[in-house]
């Protein structure tokens, strides 16, 4: 027999799931990111520092958020910094498309290139569409 769920049942439900997708996708996209690159083609070491702060810098925001439930001020603006980090991560992906740097690589290592970046973007995109629907989730449904 299937039992449904009620909307008080729903909602923290949905919660925690957001939480966990976006919190993981995010931590990892960078490490995706930071792992081919520098093994599939030789990425620049600013390149890698930038993608380490913002994916875990998001990461971090959205853990360390876990503990603000009885504070929901608190927890609204580190969620909301998480996603403004998981922004800058997806916008510094797409701005590393257009470089010099990247568009030079040669030919055998161009395959890498493109899965680490492919990859890396998905989850970003992932990470922030989790990040911000767990936003909108603690900012309007409140706890019964």
């Amino acid at each position: 027999m299937h039992k449904s769920l009620k909307r008080s049942e729903i909602f923290p439900l949905a919660k925690v799931i957001t939480l966990m997708v976006g919190l993981l996708a995010i931590f990892l996209a960078g490490i995706v990111y930071m792992v081919m690159s520098d093994l599939g083609f030789g990425n620049l070491a600013t390149w890698l520092i930038i993608a380490t702060v913002l994916s875990m810098g998001s990461a971090i925001c959205q853990f360390f958020s876990i503990n603000m439930r009885d504070f929901p001020v608190k927890q609204i603006i580190l969620r909301s910094v998480a996603v403004a980090f998981a922004i800058g991560f997806v916008v510094f992906l797409h701005t590393v498309t257009g470089t010099d740097f990247y568009k030079g690589i040669t030919p055998n290592k161009v395959p890498a290139r493109n899965a680490c970046t492919t990859v890396s973007l998905i989850l970003g995109y992932l990470a922030l569409a989790s990040q911000i629907a767990n936003l909108v989730l603690i900012s309007t449904v409140k706890d019964e």
